[in-house]
């Protein structure tokens, strides 16, 4: 089914970033940004394990695994690969399959069934100049999570206003299978997993 038969909605939240921030500085040159939102995703889903479903004749179906699809450009077109059982990897054992799965992917170099069935989907538009956007539900998916350029933005803390790192989360839900209640509670969740360390 096109995504543009599928009754989505979209919830964005604005998330502080100093916390990834500090994250990404302490760990040097070893982690990127990405490793970092793609472990708060993983996270996120694995505590509101509702949203990893998928709608099939008039009712959800519920996957165990957070098996998270990264949105990749290439020169064929947007495909998006799956990281099978991301839970299952501490941070730094996930870094690197990540990694290595866009790269055979830009190099065509996948099969197909490593592009099937994602439980989840994040798309990162980090490296662009795009703050936040709607992001369209694949065919099979239910839950797609995009994060916008992280840039510095005024926050009240206390009775002052600072500049602080910032990023957009834009999350998009199936409302046949997903309700307010579970969609506002994984945004919520995955919102603080950026603002606050994570393990």
């Amino acid at each position: 089914m096109q995504s543009s038969a599928v009754p989505q909605f979209t919830q964005v939240a604005l998330a502080d970033a100093t916390e990834l921030e500090k994250r990404k500085r302490d760990a040097r040159s070893s982690l990127t940004y990405m490793d970092l939102l793609l472990d708060a995703v993983c996270r996120a889903a694995i505590e509101v394990r509702d949203v990893l479903c998928a709608y099939s004749a008039g009712n959800a179906v519920h996957f165990r695994h957070a098996d998270i699809g990264i949105a990749t450009a290439t020169d064929r077109g947007l495909l998006i690969p799956v990281l099978r059982r991301a839970e299952t990897m501490s941070l730094s054992e996930r870094a690197p399959q990540w990694r290595r799965l866009i790269e055979r992917t830009r190099n065509a170099a996948i099969d197909d069934d490593e592009t099937m069935h994602p439980s989840i989907v994040l798309s990162n538009l980090g490296n662009s100049a795009v703050d936040f956007c709607t992001p369209l539900l694949a065919p099979g998916v239910s839950t797609v999570v995009a994060f916008g350029a992280l840039s510095r933005r005024p926050f009240a803390v206390g009775s002052k206003i600072e500049a602080r790192p910032s990023i957009y989360i834009s999350t998009s839900f199936d409302h046949r299978i997903i309700d307010g209640e579970i969609s506002s509670r994984f945004t919520s969740t995955l919102k603080g997993f950026i603002e606050h360390r994570m393990g």
